[in-house]
């Protein structure tokens, strides 16, 4: 695996392994059978995600915990706005979250 910046590829194995959690896969399958009957809305944008769109089981910007499930694009611009490190957004189990998914889960 090329490395393009110092420990890129250190960082980008890190994040894969913590993909592959059972943690990672048991909330992502949890929220799938919403998301994919077109129920949930995106913890980023908060639209509709709509059957058949691309979505991801998206990290609080501290990636201390999880915001929900997002369309795969809002999470991704957002992670590459905030550079991969800790924004300004909370975890679910840190306090303050997007306000139609405070109730819907908890860590």
């Amino acid at each position: 695996m090329p490395i393009t910046r110092s420990g890129y590829a250190d960082n980008r194995a890190a994040r894969r392994a913590q993909y592959d959690s059972p943690t990672h896969r048991n909330m992502r399958a949890a929220i799938a059978a919403t998301v994919n009957v077109g129920l949930e809305m995106c913890a980023r944008c908060g639209n509709q995600i709509k059957r058949g769109d691309k979505w991801d089981l998206d990290h609080a910007d501290d990636r201390l915990g999880y915001l929900g499930a997002s369309h795969a694009s809002c999470n991704r611009s957002a992670g590459a706005r905030h550079g991969g490190a800790g924004g300004a957004s909370k975890n679910l189990s840190g306090g303050d979250s997007p306000p139609h998914l405070a109730a819907k889960l908890t860590l």
